[in-house]
């Protein structure tokens, strides 16, 4: 019995393993950023709840600094989970903000082996922030399909007579299939929407992003300048619904819309020689989504089979000037949330 017991308290004892993480911080060209701030937060350990439930984890804070290479490292004893957050911060750049960062331990968990994580962060400098228009949403309500919805992107709503928007910047017609209306049973639906641009040489044109809660790396998702051409004129987005369409395939589809950003040109006049004259840019961290609405006859009925959503739009309301370096500080919206407060801008 001692022989057991001894074995069950060993087999509960923590192995503390080495583990870390190694930062480059470079700029956009690949040249070493030193003096850089590095922060990080980790879970080296637990506490039990008093109360059950989950265990309340320990974390401890951790800073160094980058040196001439715009190299650092990082290095702890891990007792639990590897999860920690990292921050790295100098004046004159962009924060950049890891909050998944997974330093595991070694396979086997071996107090001798030593895991070490690379981290190459790209520090993009702060150039010439302006004030924009920033819509924290944008959903154009599709009620009926093959109808062409006009959008305003300035004004962050329908246009005349289904809203206040007074230029339709984007054109969105939906068409697909759907069988039941009961909000009781499971439906299919198949919807494709077709985001149109209607003028020659509007568009929109993408690059990576990433959803607020996965931010990864720089504040500044997208370029400070918007590019002078590659602007697309058309862009689709599908919503499937219902055990009978919605797989593996289409739940990968979903995911990568969240890492889809887009650039966008619009309201553009050309000369007679097709050379733009004046036009507007802004951009769309995202995602772009298609979501599918419930269509009964309940009281009162849904009024609208899907909506094309647009999270976090800006607008830079200065013709032909293609700074989308967003200010934080002012938002030109005039729009007020729930709350009546103006809404906040959290990224540039």
């Amino acid at each position: 019995m001692l022989l057991m017991l001894n074995a069950a308290l060993a087999s509960c004892q923590e192995t503390k393993v080495p583990c870390g993480v190694e930062i480059d911080a470079v700029h956009e060209d690949g040249t070493p950023v030193p003096n850089a701030k590095v922060f990080a937060r980790r879970t080296v350990g637990s506490t039990p709840n008093p109360n059950g439930g989950f265990p309340t984890d320990v974390n401890k804070m951790a800073r160094t600094e980058t040196d001439s290479a715009g190299r650092a490292s990082l290095m702890y004893h891990a007792s639990s989970g590897p999860e920690g957050q990292l921050w790295i911060r100098k004046d004159g750049y962009y924060p950049n903000y890891y909050p998944d960062l997974d330093w595991k331990a070694p396979a086997g968990g071996s107090p001798n082996a030593k895991w070490q994580a690379s981290l190459k962060a790209v520090m993009k400098p702060i150039k010439n922030p302006i004030p924009m228009i920033f819509h924290r949403t944008c959903e154009v309500q599709l009620s009926e399909k093959s109808k062409s919805y006009g959008y305003d992107l300035e004004i962050g709503d329908a246009v005349a007579p289904l809203g206040k928007g007074k230029v339709a910047d984007i054109e969105v017609v939906m068409d697909g299939t759907r069988t039941g209306s009961d909000l009781e049973k499971d439906q299919d639906i198949d919807f494709v929407a077709s985001i149109r641009f209607p003028n020659p040489l509007d568009g929109c044109f993408e690059f990576p992003s990433q959803l607020m809660d996965g931010t990864k790396g720089s504040a500044l998702l997208s370029d400070c300048m918007a590019p002078e051409s590659g602007y697309q004129a058309q862009l689709q987005r599908k919503a499937v619904w219902g055990r009978a369409r919605a797989g593996a395939a289409y739940w990968e589809y979903e995911h990568s819309l969240e890492k889809k950003g887009y650039y966008f040109r619009i309201r553009t006049k050309t000369d007679g020689s097709g050379n733009v004259n004046s036009c507007h840019y802004g951009k769309i961290y995202g995602p772009v989504t298609l979501l599918p609405g419930l269509k009964t006859r309940v009281n009162p009925p849904a009024v609208h089979e899907a909506t094309l959503q647009l999270r976090e739009v800006y607008f830079n309301p200065t013709s032909n000037d293609r700074n989308v370096e967003c200010d934080t500080t002012v938002n030109l919206n005039k729009k007020l949330d729930e709350y009546g407060k103006p809404f906040q801008i959290d990224r540039p």
